[in-house]
C-alpha cells in the first residue's frame, strides 16, 4: 500500500546547527539499512567534519545555497543539485547565507553508532 506523508508530519530533531526530521526508515522503504531524512542548516552555520565506516549518503538540495565539502573538495550547491558521499569519505557543510539550507538525505547501509565526528 502507498505511503503518503504530509510536510508538517514527523518531529524535528534538534543538533548543533541543524535540525533533521526522519521521513522513511527500512521498514518504509522495505529495504534494511535505508533512511530518508530532510536536514535544514541555519544561515551562517555549519555541520561538522564526519565520517561513516558504512553508510553511503545521497544529498538531493531543496532549497538555498551552501557549501558541502567532502574531503578537501568544496561543492557550492544549488536547488536541484545532488551529490554522493562515500563510506570513510571525511566531509561536513557550511551555510554562509543568509538563508536556511535544505536538502534531502537518502542513505543506505545504516547502522547505530556509525557517525564517527573530527575534532
Amino acid at each position: 500500500m502507498a505511503k503518503y506523508l504530509k510536510s508538517n508530519k514527523g518531529k524535528w530533531i534538534r543538533c548543533e546547527g541543524y535540525k533533521k526530521k526522519i521521513m522513511l526508515g527500512e521498514n518504509d522503504l522495505n529495504c534494511k539499512g535505508t533512511l530518508l531524512q530532510v536536514v535544514k542548516i541555519k544561515p551562517h552555520t555549519k555541520i561538522k567534519p564526519h565520517f561513516h565506516k558504512k553508510m553511503t549518503e545521497v544529498f538531493f538540495i531543496l532549497k538555498g545555497k551552501a557549501i558541502i565539502f567532502i574531503e578537501s573538495r568544496n561543492y557550492k550547491l544549488k536547488p536541484g543539485d545532488t551529490l554522493v558521499c562515500y563510506p570513510n569519505e571525511v566531509h561536513g557543510a557550511k551555510n554562509d547565507s543568509n538563508e536556511e539550507f535544505e536538502y534531502i538525505v537518502f542513505k543506505t547501509n545504516v547502522e547505530k553508532g556509525d557517525s564517527y565526528w573530527i575534532k
